[in-house]
């Protein structure tokens, strides 16, 4: 399929474009799992605006929308894993330990966390992008 527009891919073959993508997914993962280390607890207003249900919804609407300018899935499950390992890694150990897990554990489980959030929401909302831009781009 040739891209239109020319753009060069997103790749180790150009690197200002690959070096722009790994400093955003860093970002994205350092600004996920920093705002959960500010939160200490999760009280009434607070859970009010950070919810699942958002983060869902955001995670989808934001898949679709990168997928639309990009053409391709790739940036939108680095960028997805990127978000949902940076909220996994403070996930950890609810309910399955009975003590604070170590490091590997951590970067085990918010490996894992962004991999599923990624295989579904990035996939579905991505998905949803290029179908999007097919049906528009035809009529």
């Amino acid at each position: 399929m040739e891209n239109k527009k020319n753009k060069p891919p997103t790749t180790i073959s150009n690197p200002k474009k690959f070096i722009q993508t790994v400093c955003i997914a860093l970002g994205l993962f350092v600004c996920s799992a920093g705002l959960l280390s500010a939160i200490k607890r999760f009280d009434l207003p607070v859970f009010r605006f950070l919810r699942l249900e958002y983060f869902a919804l955001g995670l989808l609407i934001g898949s679709a929308v990168l997928a639309v300018r990009d053409q391709h899935l790739h940036r939108v499950w680095l960028f997805v894993f990127a978000f949902g390992a940076g909220f996994g890694i403070h996930l950890v150990g609810i309910g399955i330990t009975g003590e604070t897990p170590g490091l590997p554990f951590r970067i085990l489980w918010a490996g894992i966390v962004g991999l599923v959030t990624a295989a579904i929401f990035g996939t579905i909302g991505g998905a949803i992008g290029l179908c999007l831009r097919r049906i528009f781009a035809n009529s």
